[in-house]
């Protein structure tokens, strides 16, 4: 299944009922039918670089996780709580969302619900239309950081993938390792 958006709730019913992997992305755009190609094609590790001119680039908290990487639409991670969310211990979150407020209740629901406690890490992709917004003295970077950092996982953000211009496919059940050392997310 390749989709991403509200697909991701797809994506996470079929990964909690039936451990089936998933591609995170579109198929309109040359990085997005090329990364999709070569997720479904290729047998090679692929490797996300992080983008530091992305917004999210400025979100991170230093180290290294393994695990299999389950996320996409933030608002859909945060509506399967209670209602049949994967679990997610040893995973790392794939995460992405528009509207600065609900972002903040998103990530507040998803702390609260216990569903980060054994997360090996966070990767940040787009937040498209946040470049120039704040709101009450905060900004996107803000958030993340205020929701993110006291969890005390790694977190790298400015990668290529969600809404926006061209995005990357990212692989959904896949094993990864991120290491924000060196700016990577790279499924094994």
């Amino acid at each position: 299944m390749v989709g991403f958006s509200d697909i991701t709730y797809l994506h996470l019913a079929v990964w909690h009922h039936c451990q089936v992997p998933g591609i995170h992305g579109g198929l309109a755009g040359l990085h997005a039918t090329d990364t999709v190609h070569q997720l479904l094609t290729s047998t090679e590790p692929y490797v996300l670089e992080r983008n530091p001119s992305l917004q999210s680039a400025a979100v991170e908290s230093a180290g290294r996780a393994r695990g299999f990487v389950i996320g996409g639409a933030l608002a859909a991670m945060a509506g399967m709580v209670g209602a049949g969310l994967p679990e997610l211990s040893g995973a790392i979150e794939a995460q992405r969302h528009v509207g600065l407020g609900h972002i903040d209740r998103h990530l507040t629901q998803l702390i609260r619900s216990g569903a980060f406690d054994n997360a090996a890490g966070f990767a940040l992709g787009r937040f498209h239309g946040f470049q120039d917004y704040t709101d009450r003295g905060w900004n996107l970077v803000d958030v993340l950081r205020d929701r993110l950092i006291p969890l005390g996982k790694p977190i790298l953000g400015g990668l290529e993938f969600g809404h926006g211009p061209d995005p990357h496919a990212i692989p959904l059940g896949s094993v990864a390792e991120l290491d924000t050392d060196n700016g990577t997310l790279t499924f094994i």
